[in-house]
């Protein structure tokens, strides 16, 4: 898909308001733990679009509809240019024979600066789940219990302290590694982001390593319970992702900084990085924009919905 050179007025508002500069970007940073870095640190802004669209039984896109409102032309032709070339697998029955299917996907939008007021939108990532609402309570841990993990001990992690003195909302993407006896054998972020921030590169560092580290500390309090018949050692079971926000109550600048759909959002983003755990499996890799918290829990489950050319995948 061929990337276009923008010009949005919102795009401006935002970062103006931010006061973010190009000082701020985070140094490329080496992998840490037991992970391979997949690309380094960035300044962005992102936008998450919701929709849902059929497959047909040869793998194409049938119909498909954008359910987020109030969306600029340049987003909505970005986004029909793409799907026109998206191709599936055909989804199969009990019977093995290929049926209509609907998915409910999330697109995550990135513009990246070029030069002054003109910006680089594309679509990076898209996440197909099964149109269920989530929050952070009750309903995702049944979620997760009903995929063969029960989250008995939630992750407990501290507000980092630079970030809590300076106001700095974030969210770190962590992929844990369970150990059969329902313990965090390992834990690694995948991507970290702060949110509307001003500050030096060296402070930024020092921030992201905080609250990192925080993210880690807090997920590997985390207690799991294995349901009946499942196997602990499946790495499709004992592999998982959990969003860790850092959020303050009561700030009103600091409401829109989940991922809620059709904003823009300003994103200082840590590197990318793949878990060792993880680098022999094939599918779609999720970074801090393709989540918002509220998935709780998701194991590492296959998805029947599986995408074999056009579809953006980080």
């Amino acid at each position: 898909m061929r990337n276009k050179a923008v010009l949005v007025a919102a795009l401006l508002a935002a970062l103006t308001s931010a006061c973010v500069s190009p000082g701020l970007l985070a140094k490329d940073a080496q992998s840490a733990g037991n992970a391979v870095q997949v690309s380094g640190s960035e300044s962005v802004l992102s936008m998450r679009v919701d929709g849902e669209l059929l497959i047909t039984q040869n793998g194409r896109v049938g119909e498909y509809k954008v359910t987020t409102d109030g969306l600029p032309e340049e987003v909505t032709s970005l986004i029909d240019q793409s799907i026109a070339t998206w191709r599936f697998e055909p989804v199969m029955d009990a019977k093995g024979a290929p049926v209509v299917a609907r998915a409910y996907m999330r697109l995550t939008l990135v513009a990246r600066e070029l030069e002054a007021e003109r910006y680089a939108m594309g679509l990076e990532n898209v996440r197909f789940h099964d149109g269920t609402k989530r929050n952070e309570s009750t309903e995702a841990r049944e979620r997760a219990k009903q995929g063969g993990v029960e989250v008995v001990q939630s992750a407990r992690p501290s507000y980092p302290s630079m970030m809590l003195v300076n106001g700095v909302s974030g969210a770190a993407l962590v992929n844990v590694l369970l150990a059969p006896d329902g313990t965090v054998e390992d834990a690694v972020v995948v991507q970290s982001a702060m949110f509307n921030v001003r500050g030096k590169s060296a402070l930024m560092e020092k921030a992201f390593d905080e609250m990192e580290r925080e993210a880690v500390r807090g997920v590997k309090r985390m207690r799991v319970r294995f349901g009946a018949g499942v196997d602990p050692r499946d790495p499709e079971i004992s592999s998982g992702l959990l969003v860790i926000n850092f959020e303050m109550t009561g700030k009103p600048d600091q409401r829109e900084t989940r991922r809620k759909a059709g904003i823009w959002r300003i994103e200082q983003r840590g590197p990318l990085r793949s878990p060792a755990w993880e680098i022999e499996k094939a599918g779609t890799r999720l970074g801090i924009s393709d989540m918002d918290g509220s998935e709780g829990y998701m194991s590492a489950t296959g998805n029947v919905i599986k995408p074999t050319a056009g579809v953006p995948m980080l």
